[in-house]
């Protein structure tokens, strides 16, 4: 029952970054636009958001880097990200790898495996999810995004916000 709730959860939070952000979207192709203050080889950034598991929400914080791929017109990325989940239960820390795809700037889908860090135990993770780069100053991204972790048998949303920047 808790697995068919966090799906509902994953898929109403991804319909609603879409649907807030498919005008952006459709505005930055129409006016031509190719930096869309994400659009660097390299970007970096800071988490704030939310961990939801097993009934509990933790306060999270986190880092990431990308380095978008010379294939695919520049669609493709590799990145890294640790995120630390603070808060009575649960507390964990996350650390991935992490694949992204673009399919039309500025979203970003991205997957990866990762290990969770958790009351002295090591766990293997499995993270999706989909963020979207919104218009920033210069090379600044302003990305909120919603990510699953599957751990153990166990689901866990995170949602927030990334605050980057691009070079």
């Amino acid at each position: 029952m808790e697995q068919k709730r966090s799906a509902r959860i994953f898929v109403r939070a991804l319909a609603f970054i879409l649907s807030t952000t498919v005008p952006t979207i459709l505005s930055a192709q129409d006016h031509g636009a190719q930096d869309h203050g994400g659009h660097h080889k390299h970007h970096a950034g800071l988490f704030l958001g939310a961990t939801r598991a097993e009934g509990h929400s933790s306060f999270t914080a986190g880092a990431d880097y990308e380095r978008r791929l010379p294939v695919a017109h520049e669609r493709l990325g590799v990145g890294a990200l640790i995120d630390a989940a603070i808060g009575d239960d649960p507390k964990h820390v996350i650390v991935a790898a992490t694949l992204s795809l673009r399919p039309v700037e500025p979203l970003k889908l991205f997957a990866g495996p990762g290990v969770q860090f958790s009351h002295g135990h090591r766990d293997p993770l499995f993270r999706v999810g989909a963020a979207v780069d919104l218009p920033g100053i210069r090379s600044l991204t302003i990305s909120p995004g919603v990510s699953v972790d599957f751990v153990g048998g166990h689901r866990a949303m995170v949602f927030g916000v990334t605050l980057g920047k691009g070079f």
